[in-house]
Parts: C-alpha cells; sequence; structure tokens
C-alpha cells in the first residue's frame, strides 16, 4: 500500500456515528470526507502505514505533506481515525495519535474547531503538547508533553521549522505553536476565514 485516497466505506462511517466523532450539526457531511492512507516512519525507523479522516477538498494536500514528512524521514508514533478512541481527544493525544477529522469545539471554548470540518492535522501531540490556560494556570497535554516544552532542545518528532514550512506550502498555513492562547505545538489548519467554501450544502 502507497499514499491513497478512497470514499468512507458504510463501516467506517457507521464507526463515526456510533463514537460521535460525527454528529447531526456537523458542518460538514460524511460524504464530504475521505480516507486519506499513508505511509511514515515511526521512531523505531520503521515504515508503517497510517490513516486519515480528512475533507476530501484537501486530501489531495495532505497527502503530499506526508509523502514528504517521510521524505525527510520525520518520525510519527502512530496516525489513526481518532474513532479508535471513540472520539476522546485527551486519550488519542496520551497515545500520541496523529489525526485529523473530530467533531468538537476548541478545548475551553464554545468555538467549533476546525477538526470538525477535517481541515485541521494534528502532529505527535506528545512530543508537541498544546497549553491551555485555566485562571491563568498553565495546563500541559498530553501531561508528558512537559518533557517537550523546551522548544529549542530539539528532539525527533518534535514540529521544526522544516515541517511547518510543508505544512504551510500545501494550504495549512496557520500553526498552533504561533498562538498566545492557548499554544498548540501538533496543531496545523488552513486560514479559518475560508472554511465557508467547505461547509456541506447537503
Amino acid at each position: 500500500m502507497s499514499f491513497v485516497i478512497e470514499k468512507l466505506q458504510a463501516a467506517a462511517k457507521q464507526k463515526m456515528i456510533e463514537t460521535e466523532v460525527w454528529q447531526v450539526g456537523c458542518p460538514v457531511s460524511l460524504d464530504d470526507l475521505v480516507s486519506l492512507k499513508v505511509l511514515h516512519y515511526n521512531f523505531s525507523g520503521e515504515v508503517k502505514t497510517g490513516e486519515l479522516i480528512i475533507h476530501q477538498k484537501i486530501a489531495q494536500n495532505a497527502l503530499k505533506i506526508f509523502l514528504l514528512l517521510k521524505q525527510i524521514r520525520f518520525p510519527i508514533e502512530q496516525i489513526t481515525p481518532i474513532e479508535n478512541f471513540a472520539g476522546d481527544d485527551e486519550l488519542s493525544m496520551k497515545h500520541n495519535n496523529s489525526s485529523c477529522f473530530n467533531y468538537r469545539t476548541i478545548a475551553n471554548s464554545d468555538l467549533i474547531s476546525l477538526h470538525s470540518y477535517g481541515l485541521a492535522i494534528d502532529l505527535n501531540p506528545l512530543q508537541n503538547p498544546v497549553i491551555t490556560f485555566e485562571n491563568n494556570i498553565a495546563v500541559i497535554s498530553p501531561i508528558l508533553g512537559k518533557d517537550y516544552l523546551d522548544r529549542s532542545y530539539q528532539r525527533a518528532g518534535m514540529v521544526e521549522q522544516i515541517v511547518v514550512d510543508i505544512f504551510a506550502d500545501n494550504g495549512l498555513t496557520i500553526w498552533g505553536g504561533n498562538w498566545k492562547k492557548p499554544i498548540d505545538y501538533h496543531h496545523f489548519q488552513i486560514e479559518r476565514s475560508e472554511i465557508e467554501s467547505f461547509i456541506s450544502t447537503k
């Protein structure tokens, strides 16, 4: 198997509904989403197969992103749809899972995440944690990501400028590592101003 884009099968759609990863009210339909199969290196240097559920309009761009990440041998722990974690983003992060589609709000807000459109990708959450703030107290997720807060101490799997550039050159121009609150080192997305053209009219 190589890098391929496939329509979602009925069983995959059903699992997304049962785990509430996709629900009525989601801004995109299940038919807007596709399965992107990619190859990637893990931290042991082995080539593994991964799968992202992603919006069909950026699937080709994402395919190129992961092809380039493989070419530079950027290690990724695992890439599996978040329904395999029952839609639990915290659990997915705890397992250092890279993922895309998940109908949910941004942590500690009522704003719909771009993951709800399949227009955002999370990459190695352990090496690239998210820092949220509750009553001005920093909360690191996943908790073991605290060992990677010093971004000047670059280690395998940590997002560096070449990775940011690969995503930006292929349409995911926003990197959460540049944000102030939250600081989301594993998060890449399109410009929020672009999402209207992705909303399903079905």
